[in-house]
């Protein structure tokens, strides 16, 4: 599986081509608009999604890795976002100080910001990463105990 952007959104590819691509408020899975809280499945990937402040967030199974997409400008720490969201593996967020305490208790393995404020999230952390254009996930990404940042450009 490899993340990327097409069309200036970003997306994952998995290694079968199968393309969900992350937009505002709303994921096309494979050609097929979730932009609805519901469940979903195509294409061996499951969607779960939840309304929070006129938005959806996102709660992904694509190739036995979970996937997280907040797209909310500000989420705060609850019970009820906690549980939605758990043992993640990939985090995909729009980045803003008011997601930094959400950031640290969902405890991704791998963390994707993007926004307008990524790269000071990414100074902030001490990360001085190169932007990629795409990147293609590694096992050992969600094994170590330190957290994966992926500045994608």
């Amino acid at each position: 599986m490899e993340i990327t952007k097409i069309n200036w959104n970003i997306a994952l590819i998995t290694d079968d081509k199968i393309q969900i691509i992350f937009k505002n408020c709303n994921i096309d899975l494979d050609g097929m608009a979730v932009d609805f809280p519901w469940e979903y499945e195509k294409s061996g990937i499951y969607v779960t999604t939840k309304e929070i402040w006129d938005c959806l967030v996102f709660d992904l199974k694509v190739e036995w890795k979970n996937v997280a997409y907040v797209d909310v400008d500000k989420i705060e720490k609850s019970e009820d976002v906690v549980n939605f969201f758990w043992d993640i593996d990939i985090l995909i967020i729009i980045w803003n100080k008011e997601n930094a305490k959400i950031t640290e208790s969902l405890e991704a393995k791998v963390i994707v910001p993007y926004g307008e404020w990524k790269s000071i999230f990414l100074t902030t952390l001490g990360q001085t990463l190169e932007p990629v254009t795409k990147y293609k996930f590694k096992e050992w990404d969600f094994y170590w105990e330190n957290i994966v940042f992926i500045n994608l450009d």
